[in-house]
């Protein structure tokens, strides 16, 4: 039967008591994995010692991977054979490229009408609009209708950002509509 049970009974007991320290089940199990793990290999080493073997040795490969297939000779589909196309006739006769005009597009316009976001915004601060907790919908409204602006509250989101970082507006999330709220400082 199993040599040496008494031993290997308080072995065991004394293993229990250090492992039970450990709170977290989970570390408990990867020491039982390790403890056991170092064992078994000490085992099979122990057994390849005792047996003299010769040592076969496959290239590792990487996990994931399916093993390679080798292929089998096997016959070749049969390949269609197409007609020829006919050749390309070219729509318009050739010019050389001197004769060209070379026309080049105007660059776009940036149009004036309507600020930036940043600049927009500062108007706003100079004014007296964030004497009263204003949310991102409140000046996306303001925009539309007071200044006939159409910003998208995204366009307009960095910017309150950086203005309430730098100090200028104060920013504080309301609990009920869980939006932010700016105000002046």
């Amino acid at each position: 039967m199993i040599k040496n049970f008494d031993k290997l009974k308080t072995q065991l007991i004394e293993l229990a008591e250090a492992l039970n320290k450990f709170q977290s089940e989970a570390v408990q199990l990867k020491l039982i994995e390790v403890l056991f793990g170092e064992a078994e290999q000490e085992k099979s080493v122990e057994k390849v010692a005792e047996k003299p073997t010769v040592e076969v040795t496959e290239k590792r490969r990487r996990p994931g991977r399916p093993p390679k297939i080798k292929k089998e000779e096997t016959e070749e589909p049969v390949k269609e054979i197409k007609a020829p196309k006919a050749p390309k006739t070219p729509k318009t006769p050739a010019v050389p490229k001197a004769d060209k005009e070379i026309k080049k597009r105007a660059p776009r316009q940036r149009s004036t009408e309507r600020p930036g976001p940043s600049a927009a915004l500062n108007q706003l601060l100079d004014s007296d609009f964030f004497s009263q907790k204003r949310t991102i919908g409140d000046i996306v409204a303001h925009f539309s209708t007071a200044l006939n602006h159409q910003y998208k509250s995204t366009d307009l989101s960095g910017t309150l950002a950086k203005l309430a970082k730098d100090g200028k507006l104060n920013r504080a999330k309301n609990p009920e509509s869980n939006q932010f709220e700016y105000i002046k400082s």
